[in-house]
């Protein structure tokens, strides 16, 4: 189970300052930033003209511990009819091993965590991520630490100790990123997510890994067939990972256009801010689309929607639920945050942000079998 650089691989650079670092592990996001008193993630940089190797640039070479990855594109031809649309598709994350597309970040997690010697990691979470990074350490012989918070839903939290993972159950979820903290700053447990208020998004490393989304939607629809794609979003690490490996095939001249990226949440958050509100503030609000219902925003989500000429949507829980329905009527099953892209869609073609021809994707992060 060897694990290496990739030799392209130059250091990381600030998102927000363009600040380059050596290659190295940044938990906490840009320093230049934070004495600022701003929150922004790095992203890897590799050399002008380096060879993309299967899914994309990756900052490691190392083996796929699970087998994720080239998950299937579906579309869904009478829907698109319906919409006006010229192309609709979905892309099927569920159909990676442990159900989300979580699995991309975990396989580089693990993988740096081997390669430094780190015994254990660590993720706050009480869903997807937490199964995932339970199973991909579990395939490794390596120890996981989930924090959840109180409450959490049963189904992840035993799935999660069905993979030998150690659960740790928390007030809240502001003392799951304390206690992260205090692991990834001792070095006892390498960190798979975000530790910080305001956030600065999930591991460099891993969050690299998404960039497998944006390689596999072009290589299978062609450099000009995708006029939007629409994402789930929290903290936005899905989101910024589909932009970064869609602006690396631009550079390399494989993309004549950038996609836009539309990110849907079930409040105003990133909304917000496009607005005028600061994007360090604390949006709350309910709802039951639990994988994308935190309080926060990132730089990094801003930085992906901006950057491609998208927007965000809003999509209450009523209408993420009658979504949900009709994608289950076109065979696919979808957790409620991911069928609330549907909805999106259909705010976005009504208003006409989106013309009657376009060719659009909706990224389904999990089909929702743990969270029904």
């Amino acid at each position: 189970m060897k694990v290496e650089h990739n030799p392209s691989l130059l250091g990381f650079r600030c998102i927000r300052c363009a600040k380059r670092f050596p290659i190295g592990d940044y938990f906490e996001g840009c320093s230049a930033c934070a004495r600022e008193g701003h929150a922004a993630s790095v992203a890897a940089e590799y050399t002008e003209g380096a060879p993309v190797e299967g899914g994309g640039r990756m900052p490691l070479r190392c083996e796929s511990y699970l087998g994720e990855g080239q998950t299937p594109l579906l579309s869904l031809e009478k829907l698109a009819r319906q919409l006006g649309l010229a192309r609709l598709w979905v892309k099927l994350e569920g159909a990676n091993p442990t159900g989300s597309h979580k699995d991309r970040v975990s396989r580089y997690v693990v993988a740096r965590a081997k390669q430094l010697g780190v015994p254990r990691v660590v993720a706050a979470t009480s869903g997807n991520a937490g199964v995932s990074l339970a199973a991909t350490a579990a395939a490794v012989g390596m120890h996981a630490t989930i924090l959840t918070r109180r409450g959490a839903p049963g189904r992840w939290v035993d799935a999660i100790r069905g993979h030998g993972a150690e659960v740790i159950e928390c007030p809240d979820s502001a003392s799951r990123w304390i206690e992260a903290g205090v692991m990834a700053r001792a070095g006892t447990h390498y960190p798979a997510t975000n530790h910080l208020t305001p956030p600065v998004g999930s591991n460099p490393f891993g969050v690299q890994g998404y960039k497998g989304v944006g390689y596999e939607l072009i290589d299978e629809l062609g450099p000009d067939a995708v006029d939007a794609i629409l994402v789930p979003t929290d903290r936005g690490d899905l989101l910024w990972g589909i932009y970064e490996g869609l602006r690396e095939q631009k550079l390399l001249g494989q993309l004549a256009t950038m996609p836009r990226l539309f990110a849907t949440e079930p409040y105003p958050r990133i909304s917000a801010v496009l607005l005028g509100a600061d994007y360090r503030e604390s949006f709350e609000g309910a709802s039951a689309q639990a994988s994308v219902a935190g309080s926060t925003v990132t730089w990094q989500a801003l930085s992906a929607v901006r950057s491609s000429g998208g927007a965000a949507v809003v999509v209450d829980d009523p209408v993420a639920a009658s979504s949900r329905l009709e994608l289950a009527r076109c065979g696919v099953e979808a957790e409620l945050c991911s069928a609330a892209t549907l909805g999106a869609l259909r705010s976005l073609v009504a208003d006409k942000t989106l013309p009657a021809d376009a060719n659009v994707v909706l990224v389904i992060t999990s089909d929702g079998s743990l969270a029904s």
